[in-house]
């Protein structure tokens, strides 16, 4: 009976149910993966089929929604917030009247006699010259901070990092090349003290003597950064330019200064001066699997991934950035009422203009490659004015 009993027992304990050599079924999650393992994780979805993705439910070639909110600041003269994505970026613009007169070696200028015809130069080497005293007495002056704890590698109260000041001095360089503000909108002119010009009479006709100048100091502040840092920087530094109001900058003979109205609506709309819309998009290059292990320096192809966020900047090392604007045949103003048929049509004969074009760190990106993405950047630049023109005309 007992033996019986033990034959019926003994498949039971052999039984799979009861097994205990099966390893134990334990899928990781999504971000240990791409953290143990991050180009394979990045190939794994790259060569799922039928269609390319990115980790972000992205593909290769769609960037990020944007959105845009003008005036988020009360007390500078002009502010942004810009979202791309899960990057935020806020900037604030805040003018401060530097005089000439505290300008070592300065030469007083007068507008009474422009130069003639025969005595000018080329357009870019006209425009370069007319525009250095921007540079020269720095009268914008861009600054980036990333201690705002945007990242676990930037923890507030920091001093500024390697990366903010390459950020910053970025800036400073498109906005040079690009020529956004022009000189004369940031000068302030009062009668010259040799002339019996009233100050009417300046403000109706010559505008006499230059006195000062704006002098404009642009501070942004990425508070999230998941990946394009510069395209978010740019696009709010942009948008807080176009909504600076300066004040109403006179100059008063009695007080031998200058003095401000402090009225909005007398004030100088800068956006109004601004030139042109560059747009910025970056991008990275993801070499095959086979060429993973060099990270992007094989020779095979791979792909090329616009806007790419945190994750995708840490793995790939090849990297790059498209700046692009409407070609100066047309109207670039986001603030132009034109109908959908006009704007379409136009948007169909665009003439993209180059402003700057930056690649390192592989060969996965090559010149088939990179009109793509100079043909996503045009698209950026599309979307950018619809989203910059709908908060110009709410705002004004």
């Amino acid at each position: 009976m007992s033996a019986s009993k033990r034959q019926k027992s003994t498949p039971n304990s052999t039984s799979p149910q009861t097994s205990s050599n099966d390893p134990p079924s334990l899928p990781l999650p999504a971000h240990t993966l791409a953290s143990l393992t991050p180009l394979p994780y990045l190939h794994a979805h790259l060569q799922s089929s039928p269609s390319p993705i990115r980790p972000s439910l992205r593909a290769p070639q769609t960037p990020r929604p944007l959105s845009l909110n003008l005036h988020p600041l009360t007390h500078p003269h002009g502010s942004s917030l810009v979202r791309l994505g899960s990057t935020t970026a806020i900037c604030g613009v805040r003018g401060e009247i530097l005089d000439v007169r505290n300008i070592p070696s300065y030469r007083i200028k007068s507008q009474q006699n422009p130069p003639s015809h025969n005595d000018r130069q080329d357009p870019e080497d006209e425009k370069e010259e007319n525009d250095s005293p921007i540079w020269t007495h720095n009268l914008l002056v861009p600054n980036l901070d990333l201690s705002s704890g945007c990242t676990p590698s930037n923890p507030p109260s920091q001093p500024p990092s390697g990366y903010a000041q390459s950020l910053s001095h970025r800036l400073l360089t498109l906005l040079r090349t690009t020529h956004l503000i022009p000189l004369s909108s940031l000068e302030i002119y009062g009668p010259s003290p040799s002339s019996d010009q009233s100050p009417e009479e300046a403000e109706a006709g010559e505008k006499g003597e230059l006195k000062a100048y704006w002098t404009l100091y642009i501070d942004l502040l990425i508070l999230s950064l998941d990946g394009s840092a510069f395209d978010a920087a740019w696009l709010a530094l942009y948008a807080a330019l176009k909504d600076t109001v300066l004040p109403d900058a006179r100059w008063d003979a009695d007080l031998d200064t200058v003095i401000c109205d402090p009225r909005v609506e007398r004030g100088r709309k800068l956006g109004e001066s601004v030139k042109g819309m560059p747009v910025p998009v970056s991008f990275v290059g993801v070499a095959a699997e086979e060429e993973g292990k060099g990270r992007g320096k094989g020779k095979g192809k791979g792909w090329v991934l616009v806007d790419p966020d945190a994750f995708e900047e840490g793995v790939c090392a090849e990297e790059g950035c498209v700046v692009v604007d409407r070609d100066s045949g047309s109207n670039p103003d986001p603030d132009s009422d034109s109908d959908s048929t006009s704007d379409s049509d136009e948007d169909q004969h665009a003439a993209w203009k180059i402003l700057h074009l930056s690649k390192a760190g592989g060969s996965v990106i090559g010149t088939a490659e990179l009109e793509e993405v100079i043909r996503i950047a045009g698209e950026r630049w599309k979307e950018w004015r619809s989203v910059l023109g709908a908060h110009m005309k709410h705002s004004g």
